[in-house]
């Protein structure tokens, strides 16, 4: 019987694994929004609700627990699928950008 303490990626839904993934890597909310073609209130919404399930009190205990998970080795090949799928919409984002904006 697995007796492991749920993860982050346990708790969340992809999209906010997404989310987390991304506010630890430094974005801020509206980058976020840019990055997954959303609004700034949706990614706050999202946030609150990740924040809720995770039992974090604020978006710096989130990212302390997403990088004690990651380091200590908690997660499985889902975190690389969500880092593919954040890695690809963040090519597309700025393949749009250099295009439209020279």
């Amino acid at each position: 019987m697995d007796r492991r303490a749920p993860t982050l990626c346990d708790l969340l839904s992809s999209h906010q694994f997404q989310i987390a993934i991304l506010l630890t890597s430094g974005l801020d909310i509206s980058q976020i929004a840019d990055l997954l073609e959303t609004s700034h209130r949706n990614v706050c919404r999202a946030l609150d609700d990740i924040l809720d399930r995770s039992g974090c009190r604020n978006s710096a205990e989130l990212i302390l627990r997403l990088l004690h998970e990651y380091q200590n080795e908690m997660y499985d090949e889902r975190l690389e699928e969500e880092l593919a799928v954040a890695s690809e919409a963040a090519v597309t984002m700025l393949e749009y950008r250099r295009r439209n904006h020279p």
